[in-house]
């Protein structure tokens, strides 16, 4: 089982429902008005379940229903910005503002698109253009600060960002915020705007990825990797010097135009083609072609010049796109009701939101600088365990661990008990539904407390028997997470497996565990780098159940009692093997020689069990 299968559903996931929620009610409407149901309505539905062909589809037969309809225009925008396409998206996004004058939403979406294309400061005017119309918008506005933030504008950021969230936005606002007050050095104000508890930050950390991400808040902080664009990124020159100047690209345009074109370096000739369609030729300096748009049918239409050189090769090319709007469009208020609840929720899809990794890393870098590492290690364990590659991600993992004091414990491995006589009860593997019941009644009758290294998926699974192992009062150590051969993995990944069976272990019990056991005892430097990064000490053992299987049930119990004739680390396992049949009979031979039995941590002497809740933190 992956972490992803445990991650609590996040600030997108809620809202993709509702407007999944609302089309289905809108889609139940449109089928109604419509007789045959509403294309855009279907293609949006498709768009928000990331099925980016089939909702093309959908909005390409909206468009050839109603060449003039604004909405599907932008549905075809909104999957080439999701498949990464920024120029025709830009241009199609510029060409349904044109069909939609004075509506907020075709605004919104060029805003998004102007982001995708690293250019904030023009983000930023069509998000200011867009609120003018509808200044209570959320959502926009939140992507409003986000960009000015991005242009080192802090203070109108900030402004803009509070004001988002007084209107309720809660997903943008709050990292904006936190983010402006890092810099300027007010960490308890940053954990504040976060919410100021690292177990919902955790929540709206994860979730199903929205079609556009925005870069990282948390990477541009000062001194750090950022992930920000640097400078205005401008849309690529045409190829050998092409550029039409009139009409503009995007535009609405009507009756009887002039298309014109001028050149770097004059051509040979210069062809004209309308939507692929060969329309006049020129060997002029300049193109100056009239174009009759009436005998055109309306709609959104390309135009393209090429550029071609004596021998007949084509040396230069632009194309831009153009609305043409001759007829009167009659009023349905239906179907514009309808258009502009759809313009909306399109928009809504397309507004870039923060990585996912962005509030946890932003919440514990204001909990590390604000003194608060406990809080800085409950918010940011899980997070990596998700995405262990992320450089500030195991930063944060590890200095949070270094400013607890949990990392690098000496000594590093527990070999050995200290005293003569002394038997520590280990149990490897686990929890098991059949087998840990049993193991805690039979240690319950003879008062024995055990540690229980744990593996982590299991601790997924049966987080009630993790709970029962902590209420009898024995110890809970680490396994790994999926039980691999350790040394097969690099060091991140040896991380990866122990936090996130820590952090299992955690999420049940409310203990970090810092004893750990490899998973058949294999040991290299970087298990061991791994480990001592992380605050956990590694726990071996003088008697393993393993050595004695081809022996009679007897012969285990001789062997491991002669193994343990001075004292030392008994190893079991807690699960599907020899050890429900020998454990009573063991623990009574031992008792009897007068053992002294115990948990392995309490027994050596050391710290077993990092305790967290409600924001303290303490080490058992």
């Amino acid at each position: 089982m992956s972490s992803e299968n445990v991650r609590p559903v996040g600030a997108w996931a809620l809202r993709r429902a509702v407007i999944v929620a609302l089309l289905a009610v809108w889609g139940w409407a449109a089928a109604s008005a419509f007789g045959q149901g509403d294309a855009a309505v279907l293609g949006l539905r498709l768009f928000l379940l990331g099925d980016y062909d089939r909702a093309f589809q959908q909005f390409g037969q909206a468009l050839a229903k109603d060449p003039t309809r604004a909405v599907a225009v932008a549905g075809l925008a909104a999957v080439h910005l999701a498949r990464g396409e920024t120029q025709p998206a830009l241009s199609s996004f510029g060409a349904a503002a044109e069909l939609a004058p004075g509506q907020a939403w075709p605004l919104a979406c060029l805003g998004s698109a102007q982001m995708q294309a690293g250019d904030p400061k023009a983000a930023a005017a069509s998000y200011r253009q867009a609120l003018t119309s509808r200044p209570e918008w959320a959502a926009v506005r939140a992507r409003l600060a986000y960009a000015l933030y991005c242009q080192g504008l802090t203070a109108a950021a900030m402004d803009n960002a509070r004001t988002a969230a007084r209107y309720g936005e809660r997903t943008v606002a709050p990292l904006v915020q936190a983010a402006v007050m890092l810099r300027d050095g007010d960490a308890r104000g940053a954990l504040q705007a976060l919410g100021g508890t690292g177990a919902a930050v955790v929540a709206t950390a994860a979730g199903p990825a929205p079609a556009l991400r925005m870069a990282s808040l948390a990477s541009a902080l000062p001194g750090l990797e950022t992930g920000l664009p640097t400078s205005t990124v401008l849309p690529t020159p045409a190829p050998g010097g092409v550029r039409i100047t009139w009409p503009r690209d995007g535009s609405s345009i009507s009756g009887r135009v002039e298309v014109q074109a001028e050149f770097d370096v004059p051509p040979a000739y210069a062809v004209v083609y309308i939507d692929d369609q060969f329309v006049s030729v020129t060997n002029a300096s300049q193109v100056r072609m009239p174009w009759d748009t009436r005998r055109w049918p309306d709609g959104v239409h390309r135009v393209r010049v090429d550029a071609y050189d004596s021998s007949g090769r084509c040396v230069g090319r632009q194309e831009i796109q153009l609305i043409v709007a001759n007829r009167e469009r009659t009023g349905d208020a239906t179907q514009a009701a309808l258009d502009a609840a759809l313009g909306v929720a399109l928009a809504e899809a397309c507004l870039p939101s923060p990585p996912p990794w962005d509030p946890p890393l932003l919440y514990a870098e204001a909990a590390r600088v604000a003194g608060q590492p406990e809080a800085a290690l409950d918010v940011v364990e899980h997070p990596f365990s998700c995405w262990p590659w992320h450089r500030r991600l195991r930063e944060e993992l590890h200095l949070a661990c270094r400013d607890l004091g949990l990392a690098n414990p000496s000594p590093a491995e527990i070999l050995v008990l200290p005293r003569p006589g002394q038997v520590a009860v280990t149990f490897d593997d686990g929890p098991h539904p059949r087998i840990t019941p049993w193991l805690l009644s039979v240690l319950a009758k003879r008062r024995v407390r055990a540690t229980f290294f744990l593996v982590g998926q299991q601790a997924v699974q049966y987080p009630e028997l993790v709970r029962a192992i902590v209420a009898a009062g024995h110890e809970v150590a680490v396994h790994s997470y999926t039980h691999r051969n350790m040394t097969r993995l690099a060091q991140v990944e040896i991380e990866r497996e122990l936090a996130q069976s820590r952090w299992a272990i955690a999420r049940a019990c409310g203990r970090r565990p810092t004893l750990f056991r490899p998973p058949g005892g294999h040991y290299s430097a970087d298990v061991r780098a791994a480990a001592a990064a992380l605050g956990f000490r590694t726990v071996f053992w003088n008697a393993n159940i393993c050595r004695y299987v081809a022996r009679t049930l007897n012969g285990m119990i001789e062997g491991l009692d002669g193994d343990l004739a001075r004292g030392g680390i008994l190893l079991l396992h807690n699960g599907e093997d020899e050890t429900p049949l020998i454990v009573e009979e063991l623990l009574d031979r031992l008792r009897a020689r007068g053992c002294e039995l115990g948990p392995v941590g309490e027994l050596s002497g050391v710290e077993s069990v990092y305790v967290s809740a409600g924001g303290r933190a303490q080490v058992k």
